[in-house]
C-alpha cells in the first residue's frame, strides 16, 4: 500500500506543479491564481470521490486517490507560504483575499463535488 499512496503522491505533486504553471501562464497578476486552481479543483475531485471512492474502488485505490494523488495535488504548505509573501511584501488585502478564495473556495468546492457525488 505505501508504494502505491507514494507513487500516487509523487503524480499529485506533477500535477499541481503544471496546473500552477499553466494557470499562471495565463494571468499576469502576482495574485497565486496557480495555487487557487490546483486547490478548488483538488477540492471538488475530494468531494467527489470522497463519497463514491469507498464504493466503487479497492480500499489502496481509495487511498492512493484521496490521501495519496488530491492530498498532494491540493497543497496547503504553498498556499500558506503565498499568503505570508504577500503579506510581508505589504500586499495585506491580497493575502487576505488569498486565503480567504482558498479556504471558503476550497469548502465550497469539496461541497459542490459531494453534492454532484
Amino acid at each position: 500500500m505505501l508504494f502505491w499512496l507514494a507513487a500516487a503522491g509523487l503524480l499529485g505533486s506533477l500535477a499541481r506543479y503544471w496546473t500552477s504553471r499553466a494557470v499562471a501562464r495565463l494571468t499576469s497578476s502576482e495574485f497565486p491564481f496557480g495555487t487557487m486552481a490546483a486547490n478548488w479543483i483538488g477540492s471538488f475531485l475530494t468531494g467527489r470521490l470522497a463519497g463514491t471512492a469507498t464504493l466503487y474502488l479497492p480500499p489502496v485505490a481509495a487511498i492512493a486517490a484521496l490521501s495519496g494523488f488530491l492530498g498532494a495535488y491540493t497543497t496547503f504548505s504553498t498556499f500558506t507560504f503565498e499568503t505570508v509573501a504577500l503579506a510581508r511584501s505589504g500586499e495585506r488585502k491580497m493575502a487576505i483575499w488569498n486565503f480567504s478564495v482558498n479556504v471558503i473556495g476550497g469548502a465550497a468546492f469539496a461541497l459542490l463535488g459531494a453534492l454532484v457525488a
